[in-house]
């Protein structure tokens, strides 16, 4: 072998370890972007197929069909959260109720000291909580229209600001790792801008067990698919190829990673305020119809709070005044929690220990925002 042919050979060998390095770092690297969920890994999905068909609610996804049951402890009788000032629904019917998510249903917080009690109390009149954990603003719609029997009077419906991503999205393993598989119906608008509903996709059991590794097979019309719109790219080799287009993404969002406040903007891939807009009005429209007054409630997150006392403006301001320009009524609770706050650590409100949910003195707030809002309307009389 000649002088030549050794050092092309050994120049051929330096730079296929020095890709084999770069892909090694990449493919290491993925595991960082996984986490900010900018990269797609397998789901990891521990629960069988037919522990999935019992929990599975095809309206809804969740809770299970037979959740009075199994929690007694925690709803009563008309599916709300147990009430203590008013424990009985059907002695005492709901005057007021309330719609949303886990910030809804005061999640972590005992039954006397949730916002709905408190606000029961101070009131003098049952306030009923059908909000749901994990719920986006679309399942808390269709869990209205599902209730027809909810006697009150007022409806409100809470929303925290991050619902704007679950309202775009269909099983819920995409946005929040968890090891139960959470589907869940969605809306989409159609090409005059009405809203239309995507149901639940039925699966036969070895379409459930290939749900991990290739979930756009079945969920059509989920934006956090990987290789699309929302940046998020697959894990395969090359490593080093995903990680160029991941990290662009975030350059992109100014290294924020996968979050949403870039969707309240009104240009974002995912059509999130639209969407959630529209769900907004029609659960108004669907309220009324029934003859009753809807309340939109916006609840913001502690980062929400964070962001105004640093920079004055708030993330889902787009929201506010796409509803302004619609006419549609509603209470921001922000400023009174920025005003209560004055200046101190949102955790005073948002306890890290209830995964940044409102403390008891947070769901005391918001009930008082809500008492003063319905007094000074003199709403309920």
């Amino acid at each position: 072998m000649t002088k030549h042919s050794i050092r092309w050979w050994g120049s051929l060998a330096i730079i296929l370890v020095v890709i084999a390095s770069v892909e090694l770092i990449a493919y290491l690297g993925t595991s960082i972007l996984t986490h900010q969920n900018l990269i797609f890994s397998p789901l990891y999905i521990t629960e069988s197929y037919e522990n999935y068909q019992k929990r599975f609610l095809p309206t809804l996804g969740w809770p299970p069909p037979n959740y009075l049951e199994i929690k007694k402890d925690f709803y009563d009788s008309s599916g709300s959260r147990q009430t203590p000032a008013f424990p009985d629904p059907n002695r005492t019917p709901a005057r007021i109720s309330l719609y949303g998510d886990s910030y809804t249903e005061a999640w972590g917080i005992n039954h006397a000291n949730t916002w709905n009690n408190v606000l029961s109390l101070m009131l003098n009149c049952r306030v009923s909580n059908f909000g749901v954990a994990g719920y986006g603003t679309d399942q808390a719609y269709l869990r209205f229209l599902q209730n027809s029997q909810d006697p009150a009077e007022i409806v409100i419906l809470g929303i925290f600001s991050e619902n704007i991503k679950r309202n775009v999205n269909q099983i819920r393993n995409l946005i929040h790792s968890v090891d139960i598989c959470q589907t869940k119906p969605r809306f989409i608008l159609d090409d005059q801008g009405k809203l239309s509903m995507v149901p639940i996709p039925p699966l036969t059991a070895s379409e459930y067990y290939e749900i991990e590794r290739n979930p756009g097979r079945f969920f059509h019309h989920e934006f956090f698919l990987p290789d699309g719109p929302s940046g998020r790219q697959l894990a395969k080799f090359p490593y080093l190829w995903g990680m160029i287009k991941a990290c662009y993404f975030l350059f992109k969002n100014h290294g924020r990673g996968d979050t949403y406040e870039d969707f309240f903007q009104p240009g974002h891939p995912s059509q999130g305020l639209k969407i959630m807009t529209a769900i907004i009005k029609e659960f108004c429209h669907s309220v009324q119809t029934r003859g009753k007054l809807p309340v939109i409630m916006i609840i913001p997150t502690h980062f929400d709070i964070q962001i105004y006392q640093n920079f004055q403006t708030w993330n889902y301001q787009p929201l506010l005044d796409r509803l302004a320009e619609d006419h549609v009524d509603y209470i921001d609770a922000g400023p009174t929690i920025i005003h209560h706050l004055n200046g101190d650590d949102p955790r005073t409100l948002y306890s890290p220990n209830l995964f940044y949910h409102l403390t008891e003195d947070g769901n005391r707030l918001l009930a008082q925002i809500l008492y003063d809002f319905l007094t000074i309307r003199k709403i309920l009389n």
